[in-house]
């Protein structure tokens, strides 16, 4: 029995994500004015964002609210002393799953009418219905179980390299006031 349901439910989550096998990518035309040279993408993605407004107060109100925001610092760091960075994402992946099973299963059971059509039509609302029912499952799946697991992952990873620039950073600060 565990095995047919397992069966069923691998069907239905690898089902939201099948095409045909005469798939092809449709073209779009945009304009020109929405496309970037792959410098100027860089160069805009890696701008501070509050610089394009050409405010000279906003950039330093930012400036030193990124410079003095010690709070910020010291409630992170207590986190992670208290609980750490694994235990942390679980207690909110915990939180979190009565949230996500819920709104998942009530959209599962408004699409339910669609994938056990029948009658005229059927057909066409057996695919949607298929195809949501299965995006949906997966999406569940997907960020119930990943999501925290790729947070960790990537904040083990990355977050060093942040935390040694940023602390490079602020004693270069600080024997720089200290003149």
């Amino acid at each position: 029995m565990r095995k047919i349901l397992l069966s069923f439910l691998l069907a239905l989550v690898l089902s939201g994500c099948m095409m045909g096998p005469d798939y092809r990518r449709p073209t779009i035309e945009t304009p020109k004015s929405w496309r970037f040279e792959e410098k100027e993408a860089r160069e805009i993605s890696n701008a501070a964002w509050w610089e394009q407004f050409n405010d000279p107060i906003l950039n330093e109100l930012i400036q030193v609210a990124l410079k003095e925001n010690k709070d910020l610092k010291i409630a992170t760091a207590r986190v992670e002393e208290f609980m750490g960075l694994t235990e942390a994402t679980l207690e909110g992946a915990k939180l979190r799953l009565r949230p996500i099973v819920m709104t998942s299963l009530a959209f599962g059971f408004g699409i339910l009418p669609l994938v056990l059509a029948s009658g005229a039509g059927a057909g066409a609302q057996k695919a949607i219905g298929t195809g949501a029912l299965g995006g949906v499952v997966t999406a569940t799946f997907l960020v119930t179980f990943f999501a925290p697991l790729f947070y960790v992952r990537i904040e083990k990873t990355f977050g060093k390299s942040r935390k040694n620039k940023a602390a490079k950073t602020d004693g270069a600060n600080s024997s720089q006031e200290d003149k």
